[in-house]
């Protein structure tokens, strides 16, 4: 295993814990990601995919919860791409 490289004036013992909290929040993100992106593919269930309506659902939907559309369509689009076995969101 390789040795652990730490910045100037950190120890080990005071690294480790930061580089673990970092990895965490790193898997917490994707998961936001993949549920957010999952969040959309759940509001178009029962509705109509065609041109504009995706965009539409999108934009109105980032609008109201505050993430930007082309943001939230970037995770839509990751989420259709993945099984739900590999995004960790199991029923």
């Amino acid at each position: 295993m390789a040795t652990m490289m730490l910045p100037d004036g950190y120890t080990k013992t005071e690294w480790q814990p930061i580089v673990r909290k970092g990895r965490k929040l790193v898997r917490q993100h994707s998961s936001f990601q993949f549920a957010l992106g999952d969040l959309v593919i759940e509001a178009l269930v029962g509705h109509p995919r065609g041109h504009g309506e995706v965009a539409q659902v999108i934009e109105i939907l980032g609008q109201q919860i505050g993430v930007p559309a082309t943001t939230l369509r970037g995770y839509y689009e990751v989420a259709t791409q993945w099984p739900e076995t590999k995004r960790g969101l199991q029923s």
